[in-house]
């Protein structure tokens, strides 16, 4: 039996998320646009970043998800 990882998606509530965007299309759009800022933070650092890193950010309000938007749309 392998054992259970414990990984980042599991903090995900994705409920809450797409309350704070008001639907999942936003949702995508908006976090979409933050991933790819914090792509070209981390390659500047030598660091990474996931897919998960701007749905945690949602999540947890550090970001402005209309600002996001308004930079799409």
């Amino acid at each position: 039996m392998k054992p259970k990882l414990d990984t980042r998606t599991t903090q995900i509530d994705v409920e809450k998320c797409v309350r704070a965007a008001g639907n999942r299309f936003d949702l995508i759009i908006s976090g979409a646009q933050r991933l790819r800022e914090l792509k070209k933070i981390a390659q500047e650092k030598n660091g990474f970043a996931t897919a998960v890193d701007p749905l945690l950010e949602v999540q947890n309000n550090t970001i402005d998800i209309q600002e996001y938007l308004k930079k799409v749309k």
